[in-house]
């Protein structure tokens, strides 16, 4: 692997202590995490200590693993592979959090992605605080900052603008914890508490693990590097981190692109770039480079480097032409000789609303989805359909927990136990599998697809349960349309959060002129803004066609990060010989 790496790439294998990679858009940063890990595995001799190799999402861990599959390099004991979630969990908050929090048995993570659960009746507003209530604050957005502070990641209130002074959510929040339950934004702060009060904990993991490698480190959050900055203090050998400040998109999850910066210029890190893009053409790097905080535009050197298309500025009428967008990405792709397929073309836009309007999905203000059991099942038979079959288990596994056990489906251990005396794990995972093998498809109406559902539910289940269905008089729409992600026909069309990490042959980035990220607010912003960010990264996705599909209404000023010349101006109806749109 390590032939293949450019001179840039290789100065990353080699150095010992601490590290810090910078790296721009398509320069193989992942692909040069991987050759690192290689050439560290190959010649490991500690036989229970290894290498935790750690990223922020399960596809981009494992994008690296099936790298080094690709060369016969199977992760295992003693090394950790996964997400810096679930090596918190594992290794620090799971088996040490009630030495932090005051519980007197091991410690649960609850809420959204974890294991059925519902709320204890103690969480709760009361009456008294009706109006916590109505400004639609959500407990399950309360965690702590890195100083012990709690602070709401949603709406970023404090004492200062909270009527009661975080009174009620501060004592929730205890209860919450002394019950021995944590949210996943809580881990990270509990396990920063252990390490930091409990020296020989981390000290004992450092040895466990005398190497760190973390890829998509610009999406670390204040709490989660002090985690790094204990573990190095308590005798870490190596930790290297890996990432690009100009692509952090998910500061609504605590991430904080400037500490990234902190640690690439603090003088105790060894601080390394790669400048060179092997995914773009040199037209649009150069097109891309005033979205973003590089000094000079980044080099293309890959196979699509000489690529001549153009990047375009796609002028549409909004709303009455967004439906056309996409046959017209199919137009340029035709033009340009690129194939088209899911894999090589997509459209990215801001948010699902984007997505309903570009795949013509009807519109609907109302949800029928009042029933949380009913919700889990369809959202299960949505995933199965999509074949994404561990999350469609786990839809389901939170279902039938609910049925079953109510307001203790969010204790495990005393469900699992309950499932044991009763019917045994067995039966249960028959169960399970039954409702997911037989369950009708998502493409029907939610009328049909409801009384079939019904009908499975009452002759599989163990004991008869009545769903709760709620009337909606929205019968004819299907029950895909409500889990609308990423829609593959012939093109791809996804989000740009979806669409991180993933390269295409063409793209097309479609900013309207409501919501965020419109071309007026983009005009005004900096690197330093997510929004910028965004679409920075939406752009840098395409290996050989770049467009950008903006209102046609929008003003002259707001296009200075479009020049005319590196961008070519087109209308939506231009005709087959490329009449342009010049004012």
């Amino acid at each position: 692997m390590l032939t293949t790496l450019s001179t840039q790439q290789r100065a990353i294998i080699d150095p010992k202590g601490q590290n810090i990679l910078k790296a721009c858009p398509g320069s193989g940063k992942t692909y040069t995490v991987a050759c690192k890990l290689a050439y560290l595995m190959d010649s490991w001799t500690h036989r229970n200590a290894g290498i935790a190799a750690l990223s922020f999402t399960n596809v981009a861990n494992e994008e690296i693993q099936a790298k080094l599959a690709e060369h016969s390099i199977v992760p295992s004991y003693p090394h950790f592979f996964g997400t810096l979630d679930s090596f918190i969990n594992k290794w620090i908050f799971l088996p040490y959090g009630h030495l932090v929090m005051g519980c007197n048995s091991r410690p649960n993570i609850v809420g959204i992605g974890e294991n059925g659960w519902e709320l204890p009746l103690a969480w709760n507003w009361g009456k008294a605080y009706q109006e916590c209530w109505g400004k639609n604050c959500n407990l399950l957005n309360f965690t702590y900052n890195e100083t012990g502070e709690l602070i709401n990641t949603n709406q970023l209130l404090n004492k200062d603008t909270c009527p009661y002074e975080m009174a009620r959510c501060t004592e929730l929040k205890k209860r919450f914890t002394q019950a021995g339950l944590a949210t996943q934004s809580d881990t990270a702060y509990w396990a920063m508490r252990i390490l930091n009060d409990f020296p020989v904990v981390a000290k004992a993991l450092a040895s466990r693990f005398p190497v760190l490698i973390i890829d998509e480190a610009q999406d670390t959050s204040h709490v989660q590097m002090k985690i790094v900055d204990l573990l190095v203090q308590n005798g870490l050998s190596e930790a290297s981190l890996i990432g690009d400040p100009d692509q952090a998109i998910y500061e609504w999850r605590n991430a904080n692109p400037a500490i990234f910066l902190e640690k690439y210029y603090d003088s105790g890190w060894n601080s390394l770039d790669l400048t060179e893009n092997r995914r773009s053409s040199q037209l649009i790097c150069n097109a891309t480079h005033p979205f973003s905080s590089l000094k000079e535009p980044a080099m293309a050197v890959g196979n699509a480097s000489n690529c001549k298309t153009t990047p375009i500025l796609l002028m549409y009428k909004a709303e009455s032409e967004e439906e056309l967008l996409k046959d017209r990405l199919k137009e340029f792709c035709n033009e340009n000789s690129i194939e088209i397929s899911p894999d090589l073309v997509a459209i990215l836009c801001r948010g699902n609303t984007g997505l309903r309007r570009v795949l013509k999905v009807e519109k609907n203000n109302v949800s029928p989805w009042n029933d949380e059991i009913t919700r889990y099942f369809a959202q299960a038979v949505y995933y199965r359909d999509i074949k994404n079959h561990k999350d469609a288990m786990t839809c389901v596994d939170t279902a039938l927990r609910k049925i079953f056990y109510g307001t203790n489906a969010h204790r495990i251990n005393y469900v699992e136990t309950e499932i044991n005396k009763t019917m045994g794990m067995e039966a249960w995972k028959i169960m399970r599998w039954s409702i997911l093998k037989h369950a009708p498809a998502t493409t029907l109406a939610i009328e049909t697809w409801k009384t079939q559902m019904q009908i499975l539910i009452k002759t599989v289940l163990i004991k008869e349960v009545e769903m709760k269905y709620k009337r909606t008089t929205l019968k004819t729409r299907s029950v895909a349309s409500f889990f609308v992600k990423a829609q593959s026909e012939d093109i791809m069309v996804e989000t740009i959060h979806a669409s991180k990490g993933k390269t295409y042959d063409a793209v097309m980035v479609v900013i309207s002129n409501r919501g965020k990220g419109t071309v007026k607010q983009i005009a005004q912003l900096t690197p330093a803004d997510e929004e910028l960010r965004n679409i920075y990264v939406a752009m840098t996705r395409p290996r050989k066609l770049l467009i950008v599909a903006i209102p046609a209404n929008t003003a002259q000023k707001d296009l200075l990060r479009f020049p005319k010349g590196v961008w070519e101006y087109i209308s939506l109806k231009a005709n087959a010989e490329g009449e342009s749109k010049n004012s």
